[in-house]
């Protein structure tokens, strides 16, 4: 398995007090914030009252009681230059989970322009909003568990100008079974959030999952976008047993030198407190 190199600089530990100081901040962050959308808001009903202008509803949806209904936004998908959204449902009462776009225009309706049924014991949350293959089309990852000893595998659906998004015919598989020793209950799931680690201009895929073996390491693998995507890592890390290495994980460019850095946590004690790791681009 190929290792991409990429530097640890950094790591901080938290203990319980220091976690429970960053919530209690955070919580009032949201506050501030939450008065502050609050007002801005009011602010603009206000100027469209004041415009005789008012706030227009132009589209609801109506779900039975049993249905999760969650969307997704990732742009526009089919290049007609309108936004589109991609919502995932879910019937707890039947099982039944679905796939379905809703393509933006100057008339949009409550009803879906593509559907497809996913076969899946959990359906992980789609991610378009990156060009993996930098043809100018979003691509969709996808990550999908058939039972909870299943490891999981990624999806991946690259954009095209006939969109077909069948879960039966994706046009690469990254299966969990390659990425992990003992491999049952890793939870391999992937996304696509337009970020670059190597800044090829390629879209790359952030993996990882929370086993393997109900050990609970954790492990997180980074896939290059391409003309041609190689489902071989190139980088893996998975951390010892009870780690939960990357259980919290995102990207942001650290050191300003136009490459995305993951950021990575890893358990101190097992459901305890965490430290988190700097990975540089």
């Amino acid at each position: 398995m190929k290792i991409l190199k990429l530097d640890k600089i950094y790591e901080k530990k938290f203990n319980k007090e220091e976690i429970n100081n960053c919530v209690m901040k955070d919580k009032m962050k949201i506050k501030k914030r939450t008065k502050i959308v609050i007002f801005l808001t009011l602010l603009f009903i206000a100027g469209n009252i004041l415009a005789e202008d008012s706030l227009e509803v132009i589209m609801t949806f109506e779900m039975p009681k049993a249905v999760t209904f969650r969307p997704h936004y990732g742009g526009n998908f089919n290049n007609d230059n309108y936004d589109d959204l991609l919502y995932t449902y879910y019937n707890s009462s039947t099982h039944e989970t679905k796939l379905q776009f809703y393509f933006g225009n100057p008339n949009p309706e409550p009803i879906p322009d593509l559907e497809y049924e996913i076969v899946s014991y959990i359906a992980g949350q789609p991610s378009w909003s990156g060009d993996l293959n930098n043809d100018c089309y979003k691509d969709i990852v996808l990550s999908i568990t058939y039972d909870v000893l299943y490891p999981g595998d990624i999806y991946v659906f690259l954009g095209t100008d006939i969109i077909n998004i069948n879960p039966d015919e994706p046009d690469i598989i990254f299966y969990g079974w390659h990425y992990a020793p003992d491999p049952i209950g890793l939870f391999f799931c992937g996304s696509n959030n337009d970020v670059d680690f190597n800044g090829d201009g390629y879209a790359d895929i952030l993996a990882g999952g929370i086993g393997p073996d109900w050990f609970f390491n954790g492990q997180v693998d980074l896939f290059f976008g391409g003309e041609e995507i190689d489902t071989i890592p190139e980088f893996h890390i998975q951390g010892a047993i009870l780690d939960q290495f990357g259980l919290f994980k995102t990207v942001g460019d650290i050191n300003g030198d136009g490459y995305c850095d993951l950021i990575a946590s890893r358990s101190i004690e097992f459901d305890g407190p965490l430290k988190y790791e700097i990975y540089l681009g």
